[in-house]
């Protein structure tokens, strides 16, 4: 069934891409939308729900990761692809997923990083006659 939620199981090309699927992984709503996975949208849209949504968020990602090139294939197939093409295809989705991946950790390190430099500043700041920090 094609554009399914989750797909169902599907007869998988031997040379198809095996392994995890980093554009699914890192870019779940974009490669979502490109390959009609509509769990892509999900994934995204779950991140907003307060307390559970990062959590439930990263564990679709990794099913995504795992089923990417099922689910990919799947929409490639009935759209009349080759396994070529879908090679071809989902080498650059790859190359991007990877690169979204570091962009995505580098900021999630940036974000930690300049917490912990504002915490640091307020703490010194109360014990000083100038103030460095407003906050």
């Amino acid at each position: 069934m094609s554009g399914a939620f989750i797909p169902e199981a599907v007869d998988y090309p031997k040379d198809a891409p095996k392994g995890f699927c980093f554009g699914a992984f890192a870019l779940p709503l974009f490669w979502g939308v490109a390959h009609e996975a509509w769990i892509g949208v999900g994934v995204v849209l779950v991140a907003f729900v307060p307390t559970v949504g990062s959590i439930a968020s990263l564990v679709g990602m990794i099913y995504m990761g795992i089923k990417g090139h099922e689910m990919g294939w799947e929409h490639h197939k009935s759209r009349g692809g080759d396994s070529a093409s879908y090679h071809q295809r989902e080498s650059v989705w790859r190359t991007w997923g990877i690169v979204g991946f570091i962009i995505q950790v580098i900021g999630t390190v940036v974000m930690i990083v300049e917490q912990r430099l504002l915490s640091l500043l307020r703490a010194w700041n109360k014990g000083s006659t100038r103030n460095f920090c407003n906050a």
